[in-house]
């Protein structure tokens, strides 16, 4: 379950609990990548020590290569990254895997990328369209 958590709600101790408590109801907690810009949604989650993967989303090669070492030290992370950036430079992909991380690519919608993509050595992909749809 890739949780993409959008940042513009102020989301309250609440309605966090009430997300993680959704998760656990559903048995989820431990296959799920939470990951927003909010950052008092995260400081909340991290209070609550859900077993969950963080992601931290990267939208370019330099943001990618400062999030990659305090992300390949840490467990239960991964970097969540622009698709176009992996794309750009594809030598990111083996970086994060030298350091024993996974990298996800959010959101491709091409097939044609999506291959591009697989074939790197990207194996988590956020896309809106349904398998059936890439035709």
């Amino acid at each position: 379950v890739y949780l993409d958590v959008k940042p513009y709600w102020d989301w309250q101790d609440e309605e966090v609990q009430e997300l993680a408590a959704l998760l656990q109801k559903n048995q989820v907690e431990n296959r799920c990548i939470v990951y927003c810009d909010n950052q008092g949604f995260m400081q909340r989650w991290r209070q609550l020590h859900m077993p969950t993967t963080i992601g931290y989303i990267v939208t370019s090669v330099e943001g990618f290569l400062s999030r990659l070492p305090a992300t390949a030290i840490a467990s239960q992370e991964v970097l969540v990254s622009e698709y176009r950036v992996l794309l750009a430079k594809p030598d990111l992909v083996e970086m994060a895997r030298e350091r024993g991380m996974d990298v996800v690519a959010w959101t491709v919608d091409s097939r044609r990328e999506w291959e591009q993509l697989v074939a790197m050595g990207v194996s988590r992909i956020v896309t809106n369209v349904p398998a059936g749809d890439f035709g």
